[in-house]
């Protein structure tokens, strides 16, 4: 990314992924309903945040 080979990429948050699916097993375990879809949400990372918390957050 930094030597410009990429322009950008899209990073989903592994920590969010994992939360959520630990959410999810609790829900289920208690007979609670799911959402059929969880939006684990995404960072675009370019060269002009890569540095940034946001994008470290996804990547590091």
């Amino acid at each position: 990314m930094k030597d410009g080979t990429l322009e950008a990429i899209a990073v989903q948050g592994s920590y969010q992924m994992g939360y959520l699916g630990v959410q999810s097993i609790v829900k289920l375990l208690a007979k609670q309903p799911v959402p059929e879809f969880l939006d684990t949400g995404v960072v675009i990372v370019t060269k002009g945040n890569i540095d940034k918390p946001e994008a470290k957050n996804v990547l590091y």
